[in-house]
């Protein structure tokens, strides 16, 4: 174990490169048409809020379908070359360089985030380190597209640099590493669909605020990226940590950390960094949990975690909902979070892999 688990970090960490490539690409695709072809402000909404639809909205129906295939490097190398072709298709039509982006940004994630569920079952250290280089992404994708420029080459070049890692990198066979024995939903898992509809509802209400807390804060780029930066750090060091002092624990204490820097922080994006970088420390153990409920699944359970991400930031494209932020309105859903988060862990009280110690990361005391 001691060898193979820093050999599936860095497997997760080059996997986390490309995500960060993805969706830079991709996120650069989506605020770059409406400029390329003038369309109108409703209109280009449409296309950012389709595009975010079918990039995490569709993953679960997606997931469905790469676990039926089992060939993960398939499934990352068609999402990345339909993430290519969405560079070519800004500039010959916007609806088919959303959907293009949408579908190849949803395989990419799906397929790199099987492989990093099944790298090491059980434990939620990969998971983090590969979803965490994402954000950065995002927040790169969204300045680039925003900024008016249209420069094409540096994606397309860092796209080829992640096909070639895509078809040369060694990957487990995820297909084969699936439990044969287990069903769609473990029958391990005490209460599975109440721990289901409990982590759910956490990842939804940590998106809900992560976006909300966004908007309090300037719209200037070193915000941007200031925030980003500390969000990737608490994806990536959530899980290390959470594996090592047990999954509930660490995430209670997260959130009750996160919760006055991010209800009381009033914009001050120092303090809302400080708070996003523990609250989204919880991500890979959510993610993780819901992947132990579907052990010959992983793709599919990857998705899940995508769609409750979607379903919480759409409610923050709604204008008048910013006149509920505050530190009231945060405390009673950051507590909300906390309650979910901790119930929903609980529930899942054994891991699907021959691996003992995945109860013992999940229920680990002091």
């Amino acid at each position: 174990m001691g060898d193979r688990l820093p050999r599936s970090l860095t497997l997760a960490a080059i996997l986390g490169l490309v995500h960060a490539i993805v969706d830079a690409s991709t996120v650069t695709v989506v605020f770059s048409v409406a400029g390329i072809h003038a369309v109108p402000a409703a209109a280009a909404a449409a296309l950012v809020v389709g595009y975010d639809v079918i990039a995490f909205a569709g993953q679960p129906f997606l997931g469905i379908l790469a676990d039926k295939l089992g060939n993960m490097r398939q499934v990352i190398i068609v999402g990345l070359l339909l993430t290519s072709a969405s560079l070519g298709l800004m500039f010959v039509s916007p609806l088919a360089a959303c959907i293009a982006a949408g579908v190849g940004n949803a395989l990419f994630h799906l397929g790199a985030g099987a492989v990093c569920i099944q790298i090491e079952r059980g434990r939620a250290a990969p998971t983090g380190i590969f979803v965490g280089p994402g954000v950065i992404g995002l927040a790169l994708g969204i300045w680039f597209g925003k900024s008016g420029m249209v420069l094409i080459w540096p994606f397309a070049l860092a796209l080829c640099v992640a096909l070639l890692i895509a078809a040369f990198v060694a990957l487990p066979q995820t297909h084969r590493l699936a439990d044969a024995t287990a069903g769609v939903v473990s029958r391990q898992i005490a209460r599975p669909w109440l721990g289901l509809a409990l982590l759910m509802s956490s990842i939804f209400l940590r998106s809900l605020v992560g976006h909300a807390g966004m908007q309090a804060c300037p719209k200037l780029p070193q915000v941007l990226f200031g925030i980003a930066g500390a969000a990737c750090l608490g994806k990536m060091l959530g899980g290390i940590v959470a594996d090592r002092l047990g999954w509930i624990r660490t995430s209670t204490i997260a959130l009750v950390v996160a919760l006055p820097f991010i209800a009381f922080g009033d914009g001050n994006p120092y303090l809302v960094g400080i708070g996003m970088c523990f609250f989204q420390s919880t991500m890979a153990v959510t993610l993780i949990a819901i992947a132990m409920i579907f052990p010959k699944y992983p793709a599919f359970a990857f998705g899940l975690n995508c769609l409750a991400f979607v379903l919480g930031a759409l409610p923050t494209f709604y204008p008048p909902l910013s006149a509920w932020y505050g530190a009231a309105s945060f405390s009673v859903v950051i507590g909300l979070s906390i309650a979910t988060v901790a119930c929903g862990l609980w529930t899942v009280r054994a891991s699907p892999s021959p691996c003992p110690s995945g109860r013992d990361r999940l229920l680990r005391m002091p």
